[in-house]
């Protein structure tokens, strides 16, 4: 993968940045190896400099919910990537099977976190599944004018947007007892979209499957960390 090779590929990806359009041929796996290696490495980056530069300022990192200690590692490995490139990625080609799976997906995750107060656990599964299906269904037919003839570019920044913003409900909200606490979720969420982005990207121009491998290899050596340490 010589030099140029890069700086065309990334070139290509600042013109994206700028107009997104959902009308990308396929760039091949050497694209996809670029900007997974790109995600990976902003992303590991982005998370040590706001972690250290809230310790610097002696600002506690507020604490994560703790539902994923309780689930095991295979699992964590797969379904988090597939459920958030289902919901968030998967719909940037606009089938409407996609866009339907994407509510309901969507409205799986939104339901879980903020109703059930569980994602990735077996309670009340079957409940959430139904109620997302119905919602989901009811969102698709209200929406699926819209979505189909919506300016690309708002579609996508607003994919973007949402993504990042689910990314602050990591983190305990009862635990945010301070302003620097606050700053520290919002920079994190703020920090997901340039990753948003960069899948949404490898999505566009290499397909579904390549995107969620991007996402798996991503989380992989937190996930094995975690669960070691």
């Amino acid at each position: 993968m010589c030099p140029l090779q890069i700086f065309m590929a990334m070139k290509k990806f600042f013109k994206f940045v700028l107009h997104p359009t959902e009308n990308l041929q396929n760039r091949g796996w050497s694209v996809w190896a670029i900007f997974t290696f790109v995600y990976i490495l902003y992303s590991v980056c982005s998370n040590i400099i706001i972690y250290y530069l809230f310790s610097e300022f002696n600002s506690n990192v507020p604490l994560k919910t703790g539902e994923i200690d309780d689930i095991h590692i295979s699992i964590l490995l797969l379904l988090p990537p597939i459920l958030e490139e289902a919901g968030f990625r998967l719909c940037l080609i606009r089938h409407r099977p996609y866009i339907f799976i994407s509510l309901c997906v969507i409205m799986f995750l939104l339901l879980s976190k903020f109703v059930f107060g569980v994602v990735y656990s077996l309670e009340s599964l079957i409940a959430r599944i139904a109620i997302a299906l119905t919602l989901g269904t009811l969102l698709f037919f209200m929406t699926k004018r819209a979505l189909s003839t919506i300016k690309f570019p708002t579609y996508f920044y607003t994919l973007v947007l949402l993504f990042s913003l689910l990314h602050c409900f990591n983190y305990k909200l009862s635990d945010v007892s301070s302003l620097g606490k606050y700053i520290y979720i919002l920079s994190y969420g703020l920090i997901k979209i340039p990753s948003s982005i960069i899948l949404g990207y490898i999505r566009l121009s290499n397909g579904f499957v390549p995107v969620v491998c991007s996402h798996i290899l991503h989380n992989a050596p937190t996930v094995i960390l975690r669960h070691l340490v």
